[in-house]
């Protein structure tokens, strides 16, 4: 098939362990971020440059991402800054409230009346 090369094979890629991610997230043992780790662990969803880029969203994240949005192609080029900016800002709220790793309910930050 002309134009249709393969890039020649590397090694797989070396991915973090669950625990490894857990403790980079430092989620608590029970917590929803720990169940959101674990449940992210598809990492063939990636493209293998992602497992040395620089940015700082981790690959459980960027799964889940990708889970819930797989009409969004990535670029073949630099595939880990075709991610939202805002992934980081989410990254961080759930980071420091584990226990509702998918957010603050909206409704709570509204006015009380």
């Amino acid at each position: 098939m002309a134009g249709q090369r393969k890039p020649p094979s590397r090694s797989k890629p070396k991915t973090p362990t669950v625990e490894e991610q857990i403790e980079s997230a430092q989620a608590p043992k029970g917590s929803a971020l720990e169940e959101l780790i674990r449940a992210n662990q598809d990492f063939e969803l990636l493209h293998p440059d992602e497992f040395e880029d620089d940015y700082p969203i981790p690959l459980w994240f960027r799964v889940l991402w990708r889970k819930e949005h797989p009409d969004v192609e990535m670029p073949a080029k630099n595939p880990g800054a075709a991610y939202p900016e805002v992934l980081s800002q989410a990254y961080r709220r759930m980071v420091a409230n584990p226990d509702d790793a998918k957010g603050p309910d909206a409704a709570a930050t509204g006015d009380d009346g």
